[in-house]
């Protein structure tokens, strides 16, 4: 899974994450895959392969399975609530909940940041916390500057 953050340019990862709002500009129909383009689907996926590749990363680097694991379950809890919140429909039982399981997501989102800075922090130990907490939760941000400095590190001499 580390692999991944290494191998993918920062480009592509950012081209995935507003491929829905590219689509929806440009206009385009693509029949039977719009529920997965022109929605929250791609950019949640992309996010969430993109964290957890940096957490392997990271956990590889620093030697340490602090909050790895913890990480990664949160990260897949947010997935799952993320993508199930488009499906609970008025009739559903779960309509009257919908607004505190989208701040449950919310707070798992916040929560993985917390724990994959610390991660990060192991490695990138220069940079400021509150830079890389800004990083790992605004995504976009992350994949921009976060996926380069990574692609670097492996390539350098990783002082």
């Amino acid at each position: 899974m580390k692999q991944i953050i290494l191998k993918i340019p920062a480009l592509v990862f950012l081209l995935l994450m507003f491929t829905p709002l590219i689509l929806f500009y440009l206009d385009v129909s693509l029949g039977s895959m719009d529920i997965i383009l022109k929605t929250r689907f791609l950019p949640i996926l992309v996010s969430a392969i993109w964290s957890l590749s940096l957490i392997d990363y990271m956990a590889g680097e620093s030697k340490s399975d602090q909050y790895v694991m913890l990480s990664k379950i949160l990260i897949l809890c947010q997935v799952i609530i993320e993508l199930l919140i488009p499906f609970i429909s008025e009739g559903n039982l779960l309509y009257e909940w919908i607004f505190l399981i989208e701040i449950l997501g919310f707070l798992l989102i916040l929560l993985s940041a917390i724990f994959i800075t610390s991660i990060v922090k192991k490695v990138f130990y220069a940079r400021t916390i509150w830079f890389l907490f800004l990083e790992v939760w605004v995504t976009v941000v992350g994949i921009f500057t976060l996926t380069p400095d990574v692609q670097n590190w492996e390539k350098g001499d990783k002082t």
